[in-house]
């Protein structure tokens, strides 16, 4: 990917591909008409910034959980049941679509200030009952009149779905076309990962179920 990326700030703070900003702010306006107060939690993340969370989630630092949220034993994983662990709710540094300024992580912020509750970013935020239940349905219905889509979802690969993360498709797409296996593996082989050895070992079905299926190109 191109060095500087040309990021820009949000009204949330958050930084952004600048070519995303003009449609993102446009749809938290309409989001404002249907009484949802749509925020970035999360904008573009640093391969540096990634490394640092898959690095305390292999030391056990912070917990793991299945794609059903449920948390794993930590100490009954093997070190290769512990990459796929990390994987189904945080990418893999390198393969992070946050890297490319493209995609945001969004909740309601009045709703979530409202429930006297800190956002956690899980599934029952966003389902019926749940703070963010308003801007969930905001999102199925108008995303794509903005260029935003849901690409964490089900039956697309092996990743837990997300309902918070949006993509901004057009912008996202020459950074798509650059994540291939081969350029995943050079990048991999030069982090200071934990887990190094065992992440390259199963590249191929990493890329295959957890990177592959979730480019639009």
């Amino acid at each position: 990917m191109p060095t500087p990326l040309p990021l820009i700030e949000t009204i949330d703070g958050q930084t952004v591909h600048r070519d995303i900003l003009a449609d993102l702010t446009a749809m938290q306006k309409a989001a404002r008409s249907f009484g949802v107060d749509m925020s970035v939690a999360s904008g573009f993340r640093s391969i540096e910034r990634q490394t640092v969370i898959w690095n305390a989630k292999w030391q056990g630092l912070k917990p793991l959980y299945d794609t059903d949220g449920v948390e794993l034993d930590f100490n009954a994983l093997s070190t290769t049941q512990r990459v796929f662990a990390i994987l189904n709710w945080s990418a893999l540094p390198g393969a992070s679509r946050h890297h490319w300024g493209t995609d945001v992580d969004v909740y309601d912020a009045d709703a979530i200030k409202e429930s006297g509750n800190s956002l956690q970013l899980i599934d029952k935020e966003y389902l019926p009952g749940g703070p963010c239940e308003g801007l969930y349905e905001f999102l199925k219905l108008h995303a794509n009149d903005y260029g935003f889509s849901h690409v964490y979802t089900h039956g697309r690969g092996k990743i837990a779905e997300e309902k918070w993360h949006l993509s901004h498709l057009r912008t996202a797409h020459f950074y798509e076309q650059q994540t291939t296996l081969s350029n995943v593996q050079t990048l991999i082989s030069s982090l200071d990962i934990l887990g190094k050895s065992v992440v390259l070992d199963n590249l191929e079905p990493i890329f295959k179920d957890y990177i592959a299926p979730y480019l639009t190109h």
